[in-house]
């Protein structure tokens, strides 16, 4: 276990604090069954509920970070005033909000976009959106558009 990280699960929900904060999500009752359908459902939902306590200890002690990079020419990001606005060839730029629980900069250029948050499928899922604006792997020829950068 992390270092710093406190797990409680109280009348079925599991709490998760560390340093950048606390998490919570519902679990499963944790009843034994015995009879093999049950059973089987039961190790999933355990499977399930330790997947989930992984990524909050991992959020709430180090968080996660993810990048995206924009190829083509006059592709750009600015941040302002918790929107972030970004040209990506079409006639206007796309103004995006940005979410709460997800910390966005951009590079100096404007080309990179790092994201950082607690919560791993909030940070997903609002990169994932920004790269729906205008996904490179539509466009295989010429490369341009949003890719995830590893």
């Amino acid at each position: 276990m992390e270092k710093g990280v406190e797990v409680v699960i109280r009348q079925g929900i599991m709490y998760v604090s560390g340093a950048l904060g606390v998490l919570k999500a519902r679990v499963g009752k944790g009843e034994i069954a015995s009879c093999g359908k049950e059973r089987k459902i039961r190790e999933k939902e355990e499977k399930e509920r330790k997947r989930v306590e992984k990524q909050m200890r991992i959020g709430v002690s180090s968080g996660y970070k993810a990048k995206v990079k924009m190829r083509g020419v006059g592709y750009r990001a600015i941040k302002k005033d918790g929107i972030m606005e970004i040209k990506l060839g079409y006639k206007e730029a796309v103004k995006m909000r940005i979410i709460e629980g997800v910390e966005v900069e951009t590079s100096v250029n404007g080309t990179i976009i790092k994201g950082k948050a607690t919560k791993k499928g909030e940070l997903g899922d609002y990169l994932g959106r920004l790269e729906a604006k205008r996904p490179a792997r539509k466009d295989i020829y010429r490369g341009k558009g949003v890719v995830w950068k590893r």
